[in-house]
């Protein structure tokens, strides 16, 4: 757990809990304990068993970055523990294990922002473990809670997994005994769900309803896929071997040649269980990369498996190790750096923030004069700032509001004396949004940060 320790002042960042995804963690439980239901009364895009363990964690501990973190290492170090039975199954030598543990800096920071990352990645890396060792079975009940968890990548493993369990079965009996305890698993999570969100908004997030339309309201995959990791506007040759996308490239072109020329990349034969799981990884790269692409570290655990897999040949991995070093080393600096910037806020639910962020919410104290304040942001500024407004929406993002959390939320706003939404350098273009930008009218700019902007009423009237 050293890289969650190296990371732990950039996880617990304050604009992360006031701003974005850590927040909306944060917030999410609060909207389930507030009675809204999700996908009927907030935008969500996750599964219902996020949701569920954030009651079930968060309930106990608190909503606090302390707690949040604590849940996030306690996932990591379960999904890590996944990783490594399949780096014992594999055999893979030295160039496996350093890979995995290397690996494990960008997981620990990925899985940072929101508790359904880590849950995912670990249900997901013990099933190709389970997978691995052939027992398909057991590997499906947790592919199918990985669903529950998050309706994407789990849901193709679900369906994959069916696929090789009715391929092997040598009759409908044996095809039974092989599916009965997912679906029992299934069925077990979906009423557990049911119990704590009720069955209208467990049914809307166990399929991936709002996640389609938000998807389809931003840019196809292709581009996302593109312009974020493949060739990112102004970039050169130093981008790939500075980052982690030289790795993620080279890693995926050896799992799709090991897939389709094994011979030629293993020196394996087609049969065995060790390329079935490669085939599987394969078939799941190339689904998220081309039909629902996005945070792509919280997959590199899934590409490693796939490519110990289907690449045995050692200059491959070799090359895999030196990319995986170089790329690695600007996530570290990074982090060595949080730990000279930020300072921990016990009184800010944990965070940990830079002086210029402490000053920027210090400024909104002094605009408010006591006035109620209004934040317009995605994550949990009830918790951060006293006596704060917010809004009662999980993600601020186009695709994810419904129409109905617009037209809430640009009434609060049209109310309020003093609104806070996020500063361009943090997230642009919230405050033009059509539905949002005309209630906006009625108020000025009195400060503008890095971080934040608060707008005032002017003539302290509310508009129509």
């Amino acid at each position: 757990m050293a890289f969650f320790a190296l990371h732990y002042p950039d996880r617990a960042a304050l604009p992360s809990y006031l701003l974005t995804d850590a927040g909306a963690s944060l917030k999410g439980d609060w909207l389930v304990e507030s009675g809204l239901r999700p996908g009927v009364d907030f935008g969500y895009t996750y599964g219902p068993l996020s949701l569920v363990l954030g009651r079930a964690t968060y309930g106990v501990l608190g909503r606090t970055a302390t707690a949040h973190l604590f849940i996030v290492a306690v996932l990591s170090l379960f999904a890590f523990v996944g990783l490594a039975r399949c780096l014992i199954r594999l055999e893979g030598g030295w160039t496996a294990l350093v890979l995995a543990l290397v690996l494990t800096q960008p997981l620990v920071s990925s899985f940072g922002f929101n508790l359904t990352y880590g849950a995912e990645a670990a249900l997901l890396l013990h099933a190709l473990a389970f997978h691995l060792e052939g027992r398909r079975r057991w590997a499906l009940v947790l592919a199918v809670l990985a669903a529950l968890v998050k309706p994407s990548m789990g849901l193709l493993y679900t369906a994959l997994l069916v696929l090789w369990i009715l391929k092997h079965a040598k009759g409908a009996r044996e095809a039974w005994r092989q599916l009965w305890p997912g679906l029992l698993a299934g069925l077990s999570g979906l009423l557990v769900c049911v119990a704590v969100l009720g069955g209208m908004g467990t049914f809307r997030t166990a399929l991936p309803l709002v996640g389609v339309v938000h998807y389809s309201a931003r840019a196809s995959s292709w581009t996302r896929l593109i312009e974020s990791l493949v060739a990112p506007p102004g970039v050169n040759f130093r981008y790939y071997l500075g980052t982690l996308a030289g790795f993620w490239l080279a890693a995926s072109v050896l799992l799709i040649l090991g897939v389709l020329r094994p011979r030629v990349i293993r020196g394996g034969v087609q049969g065995d269980t060790r390329f079935e799981v490669a085939l599987t990884c394969a078939a799941l790269h190339v689904a998220f990369a081309t039909l629902f692409f996005g945070p792509w570290l919280n997959y590199l655990g899934l590409l490693l498996v796939g490519v110990l897999c289907a690449v045995e040949v050692r200059s491959a991995r070799g090359a895999l190790v030196m990319l995986v070093l170089v790329g690695s080393k600007a996530l570290a600096v990074g982090a060595v750096g949080a730990w000279r910037e930020r300072a921990p806020m016990p009184d800010r639910m944990g965070t940990w923030a830079r002086p210029e962020e402490v000053r920027e919410l210090e400024e909104v104290v002094r605009v408010a004069d006591g006035r109620p304040v209004l934040f317009v942001t995605t994550g949990y500024p009830e918790g951060l700032v006293p006596g704060a407004l917010a809004t009662r929406s999980w993600f601020l993002v186009p695709g994810v509001l419904f129409p109905s959390e617009q037209e809430a939320i640009a009434r609060q706003v049209r109310a309020a004396p003093v609104v806070v939404v996020p500063a361009a350098p943090m997230l642009d273009g919230l405050s033009r949004e059509p539905w949002l930008e005309p209630s906006l009218a009625g108020h000025r700019a009195a400060f503008r940060g890095r971080m934040v902007d608060v707008l005032v009423m002017e003539g302290g009237t509310p508009s129509p």
